[in-house]
């Protein structure tokens, strides 16, 4: 038999010869309990020869009293099976993304969906056009009363207002507003235009602007429409 220092007895013990006996029964073999089928496959496997002989060595090897506890420790897990607990215990666990989602999840994201694309348009609406309102809640307004003249920079302050008409209008209501809506002056005319008197030219100063607001109401003084521009004079 060769020995453990050879080179090919090594090589032989790596690949070991058909199936190879555990643990326990080389233990068994070295106290003298073998069978007579083990102590034949152990002539012929050199890779039980060899882990015979290395567990030999081992056991046969004076421990010191502090390490005792450490070799029983070593043969007892050697001894035992890894349980299947370890085994899955150890597996990897899967990617964030590769996990189950509940379904109460799914619902819930395509209710913030909806509500986030609701919000976006009606972001995007264009607003209405609300130029001071009087208060009145009955004002409906259908369409904007566009206002002929006047309207952007001015060179000098305005005699009279001109818009367009409106179907349906017994009379129109101007207004002189500050930009901030605070109301400076008030006419009102059933033609769709009215002369200025002087008062309301004089508010006319140069470089501040004014926002000319009219509406269109009806019979029942309910708001048909209304318009707005700007404007500002610039000597």
């Amino acid at each position: 038999m060769k020995t453990h220092g050879d080179a090919e007895f090594w090589a032989q013990a790596a690949r070991g010869e058909g199936r190879c006996l555990d643990l326990e029964r080389l233990e068994a073999i070295s106290e003298g309990h073998g069978t007579a089928a083990e102590n034949s496959h152990l002539a012929a496997c050199a890779a039980c020869t060899a882990e015979l002989k290395l567990f030999s060595e081992f056991t046969a090897a004076d421990a010191r009293p502090d390490e005792l506890a450490a070799l029983e420790s070593v043969v007892s897990r050697l001894r035992s099976p890894v349980p299947p607990a370890s085994a899955s215990a150890a597996a990897p666990r899967p990617p964030w993304w590769a996990l189950p989602i509940p379904r109460w999840a799914l619902t819930m994201a395509a209710l913030v969906l909806v509500a986030g694309i609701a919000v976006q348009l009606r972001n995007w609406r264009e607003p209405s056009l609300r130029l001071n309102d009087t208060g009145d809640s009955t004002a409906v307004r259908s369409a904007s009363l566009r206002i002929l003249e006047p309207s952007g920079t001015l060179t000098a302050p305005p005699a009279e207002i001109r818009w367009e008409t409106a179907p349906g209008a017994a009379g129109y209501r101007v207004r002189l507003l500050e930009v901030d809506g605070n109301e400076l002056w008030s006419g009102t005319s059933p033609a769709p235009r009215l002369s200025l008197p002087e008062p309301a030219r004089a508010l006319f100063v140069p470089h501040k602007t004014i926002s000319i607001a009219v509406e269109a109401r009806d019979a029942s003084g309910a708001v048909l429409r209304s318009g707005t521009v700007k404007c500002v004079v610039k000597p």
